[in-house]
């Protein structure tokens, strides 16, 4: 054997044993079991592409209550969305969403127009206009804050908070 091919064969066995000897630390990295079991979770109802549900939030509070829109996307991924409720009733940005502002009875998806607003409410036109969005959560004017999206995962007819996707 040449020199240039015991150094590569070096080099091959050097980059498997690192790669080896990495694996535990990067499996490590990933919640195990236990984590995953004690985030908090929601059943995920039937939804077809193209359907939503409005469901309780079960990590809304007294300070700032909310309830969770549930989204299925014409290509079938699912957004969840938190959006503050008070006196029973959607409240509307302020601008932002931690500063709610205006009262909707009825806050839902148009498929047809590909726009999530607020209907059957007396809002003036301004907001109107602003308090729009595109089915992905996305303001459309994008002079008011983007719906506040819930990071998770589905995963066996449950929504996992927090749960990175993977």
């Amino acid at each position: 054997m040449n020199r240039t091919a015991l150094v590569r064969l070096f080099a091959v066995l050097l980059t498997a044993g690192l790669l080896l000897a990495l694996a535990p630390f990067f499996s490590s990295l990933s919640p195990s079991e236990q984590a995953i079991a004690a985030l908090p979770r929601i059943k995920v109802p039937s939804l077809a592409p193209e359907q939503f549900k409005i469901v309780e939030n079960p990590v809304s509070n007294n300070q700032s209550p909310s309830k969770l829109m549930l989204l299925r996307q014409k290509n079938g991924k699912l957004f969840v969305w938190s959006i503050p409720v008070r006196d029973g009733v959607f409240a509307m940005p302020d601008i932002h969403w931690w500063r709610p502002g205006m009262s909707c009875p009825s806050f839902a998806p148009d498929f047809a127009n590909e726009v999530i607003a607020c209907t059957g409410s007396d809002l003036p036109a301004w907001w109107r206009e602003h308090l729009r969005w595109h089915l992905d959560g996305t303001n459309i004017s994008g002079r008011v804050d983007d719906m506040p999206r819930i990071q998770g995962q589905e995963r066996l007819g449950e929504f996992i908070f927090s749960m990175r996707r993977g």
